[in-house]
């Protein structure tokens, strides 16, 4: 969860939006597909409230040490997410130390120089070590949301790949996801007005009962099944995000 989506909440969200589970289901899934080592180090770069990368640590690679850095952490939320996650570390400035995986999902949107925040992830990569990146698809669907969270840009597929080339990664696996609310996000923005604006950050707070959750759940679940398959056979599908498992070469 974006910082500015957990200060709307008032904290962590009591109930997870099915948005945000299914998309660390699919990341889990994607890591778990590299074979991470037992007691690697690990930078989540642009943690948020460090959820996702807990999450997958968790699920994935419990003997891991993990890092959440966010540049906009106040010290009260470094104090309050350190409580509420034993074992991880929640830092405002960069670790200097090379990490064997970083991840950085839905985050160098948020960053003016993209390409100055790349060099800084392979800088702090080990030869052969692993990136797992994701970005908001699509620069049409730059609209009110984006504004709101303060992102820069959205990428197309073409371009998020040649920056992340141009930064020194091979990529090994790449694709979209979310491809069903790609669609639903097209009419939208049709929709809404080029001038319209959000005066509120919106927040992943998730109140829906219990029959509807399982639906959206099961529907994004069949989305990620899409997506995995369509990344292992070489095939990218058009979706709402796109990402990629990068190495810095040897």
């Amino acid at each position: 969860m974006d910082l500015r989506e957990r200060r709307a909440g008032g904290g962590q969200a009591a109930h997870r939006h099915p948005w945000e589970r299914r998309r660390a289901a699919f990341f889990g899934e994607t890591l778990a597909s590299v074979r991470p080592e037992p007691e690697l180090r690990w930078l989540d770069a642009g943690a948020g409230d460090g959820w996702l990368a807990g999450t997958l640590r968790e699920e994935v690679a419990p003997g891991a040490r993990l890092t959440c850095w966010d540049a906009n952490y106040a010290d009260d939320e470094i104090r309050e997410l350190r409580a509420g996650a034993p074992g991880v570390e929640f830092v405002r400035e960069v670790p200097r130390e090379p990490f064997d995986l970083i991840t950085a999902f839905d985050v160098l949107e948020h960053v003016e120089d993209d390409v100055a925040f790349v060099a800084t992830l392979f800088e702090r990569l080990r030869p052969g070590g692993t990136l797992l990146v994701s970005v908001p698809a699509w620069p049409l669907l730059y609209g009110p949301h984006d504004e709101v969270l303060a992102h820069h840009r959205r990428y197309r597929p073409r371009e998020a790949r040649a920056l992340l080339l141009r930064g020194g990664f091979s990529i090994a696996r790449s694709g979209g996801l979310f491809h069903s609310l790609l669609p639903v996000r097209v009419l939208q923005r049709l929709v809404v007005r080029p001038s319209a604006k959000l005066t509120e950050v919106p927040t992943l707070q998730w109140d829906l009962s219990e029959l509807p959750t399982r639906a959206v759940l099961a529907a994004l679940a069949m989305d990620n099944r899409l997506s995995n398959v369509a990344s292992r056979v070489g095939v990218e599908i058009p979706g709402l995000t796109w990402w990629a498992v990068c190495e810095r070469p040897r």
